[in-house]
């Protein structure tokens, strides 16, 4: 009997305010310095290497994203296409949601396009802790800046927390969780700045690298060249 998969989740609906990109580019699409690849291929690759079924979340819009997806990945991704209607100014973790009937009763992940961690066994190991008494496994990395990012702290969760709340914690990198609890978290995190109490058996593992490489604007030139597809 074949083994039930993990679905990893990967969001690409947003509109790229942070790099200063039009209504239907994709910053997913930016070629990364060194490898020569579309941003998104490094979470994609990983995710198919971990025998994961892979479902991005994005925008009908973003067209030259998804010509590029079809045509590079074939028959290997599953979609979940948005309308401008639908995510207008809501948070990412609307679309997330919006991915539910995607979700596996095994386990899910969520795994950015625009990040960098290690260890890269994280993405296998997460869903692993999964279980009865374990609905939310999060890797998490230390932050200086909290009010920038989705952190944990005292066993509570937030999006971007007010300024000057907290002068150091722990921000998310990635996220594995149960349907019914990854509904209510995402659901949770749409409200900036309010925290959430997490569920008793909620596990957290520390990554030894983490990176956002497109979270600063000039930063993120110095990473990528240009758009590829």
């Amino acid at each position: 009997m074949a083994v039930p998969q993990i679905t990893c989740i990967i969001p690409a609906a947003g509109y790229g305010t942070r790099m200063g990109l039009n209504f239907t580019e994709a910053k997913e699409m930016l070629i990364e310095r060194g490898t020569g690849k579309p941003l998104i291929c490094w979470a994609i690759d990983r995710a198919l290497a971990a025998n994961y079924k892979v479902v991005i979340v994005t925008r009908i819009r973003k067209l030259k994203l998804r010509k590029f997806l079809e045509k590079k990945y074939r028959n290997k991704l599953n979609y979940c296409l948005l309308t401008e209607e639908e995510i207008k100014n809501r948070e990412w973790a609307y679309s997330v949601c919006k991915s539910k009937p995607f979700w596996s009763l095994t386990g899910n992940i969520l795994l950015l396009p625009d990040t960098r961690f290690g260890p890269f066994s994280t993405i296998k190991e997460l869903p692993t802790y999964l279980g009865v008494k374990n609905s939310l496994v999060f890797a998490t990395h230390k932050v200086l800046e909290p009010h920038k990012f989705g952190v944990i702290h005292k066993n509570k969760t937030a999006e971007k927390p007010a300024e000057g709340t907290l002068q150091v914690a722990r921000a998310w990198g990635l996220i594995a969780f149960s349907s019914e609890a990854g509904n209510n978290l995402f659901k949770h995190y749409q409200k900036k700045g309010k925290w959430l109490t997490l569920p008793k058996g909620t596990i957290e593992i520390e990554l030894n690298y983490y990176k956002d490489l497109t979270r600063d604007r000039e930063e993120s030139k110095k990473n990528f060249l240009d758009f590829g597809g």
